[in-house]
């Protein structure tokens, strides 16, 4: 991440004296190159780094910083005087990155993929703390990565495959049934309900309302995910969310006020927020094996913006004042989309909270699938 900062500075300096289209294109290419891998870099890093108890609550917190993150950027996008300007704002960001990975210890796994291993351990128990879980945790690690020095060329391939499909078929599940809840898509449709709210109404402060909504009940999921299992909280979000769309298309359809578009629209933010998207960025980064973490993160990042480009080319981009009867069709595609998912989901999706990575590796590995407790399901909140 270090390394790929000044990339990502480049970039955005780039974009705010581009004058053509092939400059646009170059610093378009550098920030997203750079922006991709310092993601799936710090969905592995968030996940190594906590012990278990505390994995769900660090990586909610740290989605909740993100969408801080976005918030500024819009603010500083409609209250900077020009675009080149704010643009130059943006690259500030890879400045503080940089400053914070200075002072921030490596990763324990990748200190003992490099042969580091007392380093690893100091950096492991300073962050975990020396408990008798702690080293029972790390000495796991420890015979796990001496198995995957000792393999050969051919069995590591036969690893590969076998332990990477199913987890990455588990988080194209999880985030198809994200991308079809249409979070990313839905704020310029709300922008049109702001517009109909009141002609005066800035549109662009709907950007803002949604973000805010989102940073507060993300922050608010990052302690309700310490009462509720992962699947509890996803799936709930999930029934949410569709009774949320089913409630827009019914507005639509009836020609509700836009009043009481903009309160369920709210309510669909937050629905999202509390445990649909968190747990998004969560869950898969927590099911792939150590040899194929990387790999595993990366390909589900790129389905995931693949999914939510194809899904943005429904949305009507007529513009106008109204709300566009064009986006019901689009609304029960989404609707559709999410129910077979986490239909599917419900079967497949792991259980990952309070466990070690280890032991999320040996209960992938036991299960063809993820058996369910019927008599269990309304006993899962802890």
């Amino acid at each position: 991440m270090f390394l790929l900062s000044p990339i990502w500075i480049v970039g955005w300096f780039i974009l705010s004296l581009s004058k053509d289209y092939i400059s646009i294109m170059c610093g378009c290419v550098l920030v997203g190159l750079a922006s991709g891998f310092n993601m799936n870099i710090a969905m592995e890093y968030l996940v190594e780094i906590p012990e278990p108890r505390l994995r769900g609550e660090f990586s909610f917190f740290s989605t909740a910083c993100c969408l801080f993150g976005v918030l500024l950027g819009h603010l500083s996008g409609i209250a900077v005087e020009t675009q080149p300007l704010g643009m130059q704002l943006c690259a500030l960001v890879p400045v503080l990155i940089m400053v914070f990975i200075y002072w921030s210890p490596p990763s324990p796994y990748w200190l003992l993929k490099n042969n580091r291993v007392d380093k690893a351990r100091s950096n492991f128990y300073y962050l975990r703390g020396q408990t008798p879980e702690s080293v029972e945790e790390f000495d796991e690690i420890l015979s796990r990565q001496s198995d995957i020095e000792t393999e050969t060329w051919r069995s590591y391939m036969k690893k590969l495959t076998h332990g990477f499909m199913r987890p990455f078929f588990i988080s194209v599940l999880i985030f198809s049934t994200t991308c079809g809840s249409g979070s990313d898509v839905m704020i310029m449709y709300a922008k049109r309900v702001l517009t109909q709210l009141s002609s005066r109404i800035d549109p662009n402060l709907s950007t803002i309302l949604m973000d805010v909504i989102c940073i507060v009940f993300c922050t608010i999921s990052s302690y309700v995910i310490k009462k509720v299992t992962r699947r509890s909280l996803f799936f709930i979000s999930c029934l949410g969310e569709i009774l949320s769309l089913l409630a827009i298309i019914a507005a639509q359809i009836y020609n509700f006020s836009a009043e009481i578009l903009t309160v369920i629209l709210c309510v669909y933010m937050a629905i999202n927020s509390l445990g649909l998207n968190p747990i998004a960025w969560l869950v898969p980064a927590e099911i792939f094996p150590e040899s194929n973490r990387p790999v595993g993160i990366g390909a589900s990042i790129i389905y995931y913006y693949l999914i939510t480009i194809a899904l943005s080319l429904f949305i009507p981009t007529d513009d106008n004042n109204e709300v566009n009867a064009k986006m019901v069709p689009v609304l029960w595609i989404f609707v559709g989309m999410m129910s077979v998912c986490s239909f599917f989901l419900f079967f497949v999706m792991p259980e990952t909270k309070d466990i070690s990575l280890e032991e999320v590796e040996n209960q992938m590995k036991r299960k063809k699938f993820i058996s369910i407790k019927w008599k269990k399901i309304s006993s899962t909140i802890k």
